[in-house]
């Protein structure tokens, strides 16, 4: 099956910055972007309590034909992505080595004994899920891309995602050089400009070595952890 008309085929950065940079664990409620399905299926491996959201249908049905093939254990269907791209061969590369054959077999076995996930088409930062909390949020790029990179709303669309956020919760950010460093070059007071997140140092730095570490889109992405402090 084709999907070349998807923005996105497979993801551009590192899995592993993203489970380990956000923690993710059993216990967790995790609200992500759909995107190409890869992280939806990374986090799979890691809860049962998850949210996939995209203002894209194709990229969740992309999501849902590769969920299909490899709950059906097709491994070498699910790894190989058509593509004209350079640059999404190099990406696919580095995908396919987080996802082992080890892996897959795990989240094939997720996928068998996991309930149906709630998939929404619609815009991550204006949900109405009747009050929902999540304790993780996968935000990739979206921020900067759907505020068009105008610090005002990207501020807005912050305090919205917030509202969805429990006390503690985690959000990950894909692209810290658009979003923060943008607001203190700017002059924004950044504990206004985030509140009521805060930078959590710990996690932020784990997740940018792995992503370094990964060399994908080399210095594109700089991922940063936010956490809400009540």
């Amino acid at each position: 099956m084709s999907f070349e008309d998807c923005s996105y085929l497979t993801t551009n950065e590192s899995l592993e910055a993203i489970i380990i940079g956000l923690e993710v664990n059993p216990e967790d409620k995790v609200l992500t972007i759909c995107g190409s399905g890869d992280q939806p299926l990374a986090f799979i491996e890691k809860t049962k309590n998850l949210t996939i959201v995209d203002h894209m249908e194709r990229q969740i049905k992309l999501y849902l034909y590769r969920k299909k093939i490899l709950k059906s254990g097709k491994y070498s269907e699910f790894r190989e992505i058509k593509s004209s791209e350079e640059d999404h061969i190099s990406d696919l590369q580095l995908r396919n080595k987080y996802f082992s054959l080890k892996r897959l077999k795990r989240i094939e076995e997720k996928l068998k004994e996991s309930p149906e996930l709630q998939i929404i088409e619609g815009d991550i930062f204006n949900l109405n899920l009747d009050n929902t909390k999540f304790n993780k949020i996968y935000v990739s790029n979206a921020l900067s891309v759907s505020s068009y990179g105008e610090l005002n709303l990207i501020e807005e669309k912050l305090r919205k995602l917030s509202q969805n956020l429990s006390e503690h919760g985690l959000v990950y950010l894909a692209d810290a050089n658009f979003v923060i460093n943008k607001a203190e070059s700017q002059g924004y007071n950044l504990n206004l400009f985030l509140f009521p997140l805060t930078i959590n140092q710990t996690l932020t730095k784990k997740a940018k070595k792995l992503q370094e570490k990964s060399k994908l889109w080399g210095d594109h992405w700089h991922p940063v952890v936010l956490q809400k402090e009540f």
